[in-house]
């Protein structure tokens, strides 16, 4: 079975749940704030124009947060 563990979850659970042949992903994500008025294929554009600055930290782990004007970035686990 395929699982996303969500970041509240310990990364430890990870090879337990590979261990018992489960593909188990500790997920980044992306989150938009204060794009209001926007439509979708704008959000999409300030999504894609930003993927290539923001894939080692997704491909590592991360929350990724894009506003009208800002993008904030904190790898997971956030202690």
């Amino acid at each position: 079975m395929r699982l996303l563990l969500d970041e509240n979850l310990s990364e430890k659970l990870v090879p337990l749940l590979e261990a018992a042949d489960h593909d188990a992903t500790a997920p980044s994500f992306v989150l938009i704030r204060r794009l209001i008025g926007r439509r979708v294929p704008e959000i999409a554009s300030v999504i894609v124009d930003n993927l290539e600055d923001v894939e080692a930290d997704l491909l590592a782990g991360a929350v990724v947060v894009f506003g009208d004007e800002t993008m904030r970035i904190r790898r997971l686990p956030i202690g």
